[in-house]
């Protein structure tokens, strides 16, 4: 069994002790112990000392909800107008009512867009402006309002230019909410006694959904007339024909 001699002075008087290889044992583990322990204590100690940085600093990644509801300007709801959200990074677009996840303090351009005969008239702050833009804080709701006014479909200002040997009626034609490549038009000009006394044909082309379009026909040689009707005898793209007439007298 190896054994070591230890010395060590006690009341000024050298003592040689023989240590066998359990104490020897017992002697490190408690040399590791106490190294161990000094470590932990001194990393607690500088640990008090350490100044952590606190608050919400990373405001641009906290998510945010932006939706976007369409009404008459009475209040009633009214869904399905295309609106289009755009930030620095990307474009979602959609029908109302629309909601957009975002990001607090981020800039949104938000636009509404008209359809048929509902015409954008204001935000709910008052905004006169179809297009507005927000940089929300927290979740918001945007409100748009609408007019109603009912859209003419069909001919106006109408204008009659006479030649020697001719008529030219010139107006403008409003659409419903199918659009054509082409509308063929016929005018019938009638005399007092209800006789069509002349006839001619013009067109309208590339007409949308709800638009207006200015048109020109011309009658050669007519007599004279006291009233007309124009009416639409066939259009392209289109299953059936549409007519519309505009009497005067």
């Amino acid at each position: 069994m190896t054994s070591w001699h230890v010395a060590c002075k006690i009341d000024g008087k050298i003592k040689i002790e023989m240590l066998g290889m359990t104490k020897i044992r017992l002697i490190l583990v408690f040399a590791v112990l106490v190294f161990v322990l000094s470590f932990s204590i001194s990393d607690a100690y500088s640990a008090s000392f350490t100044t952590t940085k606190s608050g919400n600093s990373d405001n641009n990644a906290t998510p945010v909800s932006i939706t976007i509801s369409t009404y008459s300007v009475k209040g009633a709801p009214i869904n399905g107008f295309w609106t289009v959200i755009q930030s620095d990074k990307n474009t979602t677009t959609g029908f109302s009512p629309l909601s957009y996840k975002g990001i607090v303090g981020s800039n949104y351009t938000v636009t509404v867009s008209n359809f048929g005969n509902y015409t954008f008239d204001h935000w709910d702050d008052g905004t006169k402006d179809r297009t507005r833009i927000v940089a929300p804080t927290q979740d918001v709701k945007l409100s748009a309002y609408y007019m109603t006014e009912p859209i003419h479909v069909g001919f106006s200002s109408t204008n009659f230019t006479r030649g020697e040997h001719y008529v030219l009626v010139s107006g403008q034609y409003t659409n419903g909410a199918s659009p054509y490549t082409v509308m063929f038009l016929r005018l019938h000009l009638f005399d007092q006694l209800g006789h069509e006394v002349g006839t001619g044909a013009g067109f309208v082309s590339n007409i949308d959904a709800y638009d207006t379009k200015p048109f020109n026909i011309v009658v050669k040689g007519p007599k004279q007339f006291v009233t007309y009707t124009i009416t639409i005898d066939s259009a392209i793209p289109a299953k059936h024909v549409k007519t519309a007439s505009v009497n005067y007298r």
